[in-house]
């Protein structure tokens, strides 16, 4: 049997002759699945709030409670690129300083997220286009992740997708304020994580490549906002250069490594990931199908009403990766975390591809089909659905739940077994930070080994005393707090040695050792006498 051509070639959003994508009609009860799909993706995270921070959570909260001198120094040595980001939570944490409530403010983004790529998805091709987009951008490994940390990957995501939506929304209607709304949504995202710039600008390249004339047409529009957008940005770029040695400890991973996160850009997670070659090899195994020359011509011509929403998502998606890549081999600078702005990009453009690609059942308006075979169709469409959702969920929850530090689980032992004259070395701001917190949770503080404090500018540099100066003795107990990730700790475990301090026990937690030093009996005797 035949395959119609209109199956393919079906739920034009733009006219063949302009190229010009245009918004699907307002369609309220796509809007209320869309909002429903971010409130429970969201309340289904709060479970998780209270999960162990780990030492960069610990230095958000640190630089965030500086005053405004110090955290000027601070940016001056380190961090500046996060100083916004530390700016903003110092204001959201004179409500409530907890950890929890410092997170929430990423889980808020998260929900922007969804709901914006929801309606995003919603305009450019219906309700379920805007559905498989929201639900697709709820259950991102990588957004659920960083939805539990407080840092500002989150932040940028959502303030990329709306730039993306204004970007849209100035190729739907050429006015400046779009544009404009495009330039400061792009500079706000580059001010809470610098590798996010890359995700607009791609957008917006790959829209004029494959609208050369636009850029003639409309100069005048371009002009201003993007010149103002390319010069805040190298001005803030410029003044961030010197911190490349920020992003070191990626050159410490295996090749191999860096190479499968690379390959795999903002798509994390073994069943995301499966659930998207799922998706794909469907649509190639449809398109095999029915392959001929009036569905290639049909195909074409899909393709080249479609390129803007196509330039866009695409752009968004794969350049901010393929450029990282590609500066990695000079100096190792791609992570996960730095393209998850391309998160909601990568759904989006799922969703649309699985609207275009089978249009009679994803959007039934423009099937001609009788009523009992669309109704047939949309079971099948049901059953995939409630399937996919089941696996989406299990990664979801796997990655709500997983832990890069546990910093709290050795803060609970110590302070469980400390003793009188223990002390606690922690070796930067940020591990002190996050332990002094659950310290106070647990109503037990311990005294610290001397620190330099604000003299160390460096939040994640070692902050320990080499030279110990206490008033009476020595303290009978050292329990040391480290997590690899800061230089020094071998000379400072030498200087407990020097002092006759002798290791008793090693913990091991979630990346984090807890290391207990008794006080040699001679070196006890000694100060006794």
């Amino acid at each position: 049997m035949g395959v119609r051509v209109d199956e393919v070639n079906v739920g034009s959003a733009v006219k063949p002759e302009s190229g010009r994508t245009r918004a699907a009609a307002a369609d309220h009860t796509g809007t209320v699945a869309v909002i429903g799909i971010a409130v429970a993706a969201s309340l289904g995270l709060l479970p998780w709030l209270d999960k162990s921070m780990f030492a960069d959570e610990g230095a958000t909260l640190y630089s965030a409670h500086l005053s405004w001198s110090n955290l000027w120094a601070q940016s001056l040595h380190v961090d500046l690129v996060l100083l916004p980001y530390y700016v903003l939570v110092h204001f959201w944490s004179m409500i409530s300083g907890d950890i929890s409530f410092v997170r929430l403010l990423s889980v808020l983004a998260y929900f922007g997220t969804i709901v914006a790529a929801g309606v995003a998805g919603l305009r450019l091709a219906g309700r379920w286009c805007g559905i498989i987009a929201a639900v697709l951008t709820a259950t991102s490994t990588l957004l659920v992740l960083k939805s539990l940390n407080a840092r500002p990957y989150e932040l940028s995501a959502l303030l990329v997708t709306l730039a993306a939506i204004a970007l849209f929304r100035w190729l739907e209607e050429p006015r400046p304020r779009w544009l404009w709304a495009f330039s400061v949504l792009s500079l706000l995202a580059t001010a809470m994580q610098l590798f996010s710039l890359l995700a607009p600008f791609s957008m917006l390249l790959c829209v004029l490549l494959v609208r050369p004339k636009l850029l003639a047409q409309r100069i005048r529009d371009l002009l201003v906002p993007i010149a103002f957008l390319a010069v805040a940005c190298g001005a803030w770029i410029v003044a961030s250069i010197g911190e490349v040695g920020q992003v070191n400890w990626i050159s410490g991973r295996s090749a191999d490594g860096r190479l499968t996160s690379e390959l795999r850009g903002p798509l994390i997670g073994v069943l995301y990931d499966f659930v998207l070659l799922v998706i794909a090899v469907v649509i190639l195994a449809k398109l095999a199908a029915v392959w001929n020359r009036d569905v290639r011509r049909a195909v074409a011509d899909r393709l080249s009403r479609d390129r803007d929403i196509l330039a866009v998502t695409l752009g968004w998606t794969l350049l901010p990766t393929v450029v990282l890549s590609i500066a990695s081999f000079i100096h190792p600078i791609y992570a996960n975390r730095y393209v998850a702005a391309s998160a909601p990009g990568a759904a989006l453009l799922v969703a649309f591809i699985c609207v275009r690609a089978f249009p009679a059942i994803l959007d039934p308006r423009h099937s001609a089909g009788p009523t009992s075979n669309r109704r047939a169709l949309n079971r099948v469409v049901g059953l995939f659905g409630v399937v996919a959702a089941v696996v989406l969920t299990i990664g979801y929850l796997n990655s709500a739940a997983a832990l890069q530090e546990d910093l709290q689980s050795p803060a609970r032992y110590a302070a469980q077994h400390v003793q009188n004259g223990d002390v606690i070395a922690l070796p930067d701001h940020a591990i002190t930070a996050a332990v002094d917190s659950y310290l106070a949770g647990e109503a037990r503080p311990i005294p610290h080994w001397p620190q330099l404090g604000v003299r160390q500018r460096f939040v994640e540099g070692f902050d320990l005393s080499l030279h110990p100066a206490f008033s009476d003795s020595l303290p009978r107990r050292v329990w040391l707090v480290t997590d690899g990730s800061v230089p020094g700790i071998a000379n400072f475990e030498r200087v407990l040695d020097r002092e006759g301090y002798v290791l008793s026990e090693d913990k091991q937690f979630t990346g984090v050792s807890l290391l207990l030093y008794d006080l040699s009996e001679a070196k006890l005797n000694a100060h006794n006498r």
